[in-house]
């Protein structure tokens, strides 16, 4: 049987769920699915949750990647589709064709654990991409969204991995300031939320994930106006169960 040896030096949730719709589909097609065993990851709850809980991945090998980064993808024949989302560019770039949209993750939800949150909004503010590479103040706009929730209960999440280091000054108090115990826990606010407010990260990516052709949650993600535009013709990282919201600097 055919092996394929999934590669990517890019740690990040996003950067790995990118690449979650390729074991399963590699495997209707007849191949065993591995992981690189030198690929990076932020921190460990990534791969846990992106890979972990994929029963299509048969374990990591050593062997040198053919698949995932571009790099790695010769042996395939690209299939030049009409791109409506970054799933179409990856698995295209694998010669894959399928009804896939969204990443995709196979964590099993605890529908019950957070259903005190139901009619709640969930913001998480934090963002690696912002910081390094779009160094954008976000701060006004999430006064503004914030203001559009008077009557709603509004949750800030934190967790154990936050990485923000631009502050914010908000001109309402959250209800709660809520520390995520593990990114499972994360995982099941997501999916139990009315809504969620992010930054582009790979949070973004990762409630695309939840939500896929779900109703619920709406997923407002605050990005930068002129990357929105990039990423909207590239379609890196766009995904249309996604409220993309525009920041004009």
């Amino acid at each position: 049987m055919n092996k394929i040896i999934l590669g990517t030096n890019a740690p990040g949730l996003g950067d790995q769920l990118q690449f979650s719709t390729l074991p399963e589909e590699f495997s209707k097609l007849g191949y065993e699915f591995y992981l690189s065993n030198k690929i990076p990851f932020r921190n460990l709850e990534i791969k846990q949750l992106v890979w972990g809980c994929n029963p299509f991945i048969k374990g990591e090998s050593d062997l040198e990647p053919n698949a995932g980064e571009e790099i790695y993808c010769n042996r395939f024949t690209k299939i030049n589709r009409i791109k409506n989302n970054y799933i179409d560019v990856i698995e295209g770039r694998h010669g894959i064709i399928s009804e896939n949209k969204y990443p995709k993750i196979y964590y099993k939800f605890n529908e019950d654990k957070f259903q005190r949150f139901k009619n709640s909004i969930i913001f998480d503010l934090d963002s690696m991409t912002n910081f390094y590479y779009f160094r954008v103040d976000f701060n006004k706009k999430i006064n503004e969204v914030i203001e559009t929730f008077k009557e709603k209960e509004i949750i800030l999440i934190q967790h154990k991995y936050s990485f923000n280091k631009l502050p914010f000054k908000f001109n309402r108090n959250f209800d709660i300031i809520y520390n995520v115990k593990d990114i499972f826990d994360y995982c099941d606010i997501i999916n139990v939320c009315e809504e969620f407010v992010c930054l582009a990260s790979g949070s973004n990516v990762l409630a695309s994930a939840i939500k896929n052709n779900k109703s619920n949650p709406k997923i407002n993600t605050l990005f930068p106006l002129d990357e929105l535009n990039k990423i909207k013709e590239s379609k890196g990282y766009y995904f249309e169960n996604c409220n993309f919201i525009p920041i004009v600097y």
